[in-house]
């Protein structure tokens, strides 16, 4: 399996990217579509609204937030997505673009993205 990187969208690309795939509902602040350099934007596999509405970026409330995070990603849809990514990333590096600029995990990445960067090796 080859990596899969979390990197923040606003620093550019790597010689090391791989294919970028963007998970997120929302597009990146002040960036153009030109500036992000994406393979793929996926939005239904980012959490949804009511979910990071909820959520408020409350450091108190992140195992919750990625319990329901990890049920929303059972639905069909979803999983085949994950089973494609997963598929790529066994041949390619993959490095997911981070959009958010404001709250951080205790990792310093978006609330979602440590579920996501597990998608290759948990979601069986």
């Amino acid at each position: 399996m080859k990596a899969v990187t979390i990197r923040r969208v606003y620093d550019g690309l790597s010689p090391d990217d791989g294919v970028r795939v963007l998970v997120d509902r929302v597009w990146p602040r002040g960036l153009t579509k030109e500036a992000v350099y994406l393979d793929e934007w996926i939005k239904h596999i980012a959490p949804s609204t009511p979910l990071r509405r909820w959520y408020g970026h409350q450091p108190e409330r992140f195992v919750e937030f990625r319990r329901r995070y990890l049920i929303e990603l059972q639905d069909v849809q979803s999983q085949v997505t994950i089973e494609r990514l997963r598929k790529l990333a066994s041949t390619t590096p993959i490095t997911l673009p981070d959009c958010q600029q404001g709250h951080r995990t205790q990792s310093g990445s978006s609330p979602h993205r440590p579920s996501a960067r597990q998608w290759p090796a948990d979601r069986r």
